[in-house]
């Protein structure tokens, strides 16, 4: 993991790891709704750009971003509004690399 400090403020956090599976089993995982409720919470995802990515914290605590990119089964983006009275958006980015001997990368910043 790494975490970087822009000059302007802005930070980021870049989280890497190999997992099992072909890029589309991970996508599956990872980029859907029915896949990211098995490890996750409850998530409902519009696979396009423009589409909607909600994340059920539980009642009353829906987490909704926009998806700002959709390249499947290798890219997707998403930007949400901060979680604080004038907080900055937070922007998420998911890449999914095939690797020899049928695992995958999986990169989070």
């Amino acid at each position: 993991m790494s975490v970087k400090k822009e000059a302007n403020g802005r930070r980021s956090i870049s989280v890497e790891v190999e997992v099992p599976g072909t890029p589309e089993e991970v996508w599956d995982a990872i980029a859907t709704g029915p896949g990211i409720s098995k490890w996750f919470v409850p998530a409902q995802v519009e696979p396009h750009v423009g589409g909607k990515l909600v994340l059920n914290f539980g009642p009353g605590m829906d987490s909704v971003s926009e998806v700002t990119a959709w390249d499947a089964p290798h890219r997707f983006s998403a930007t949400s509004k901060g979680l604080g009275p004038n907080a900055p958006e937070m922007a998420t980015e998911w890449t999914v690399e095939a690797r020899a001997g049928g695992t995958c990368t999986v990169r989070v910043v």
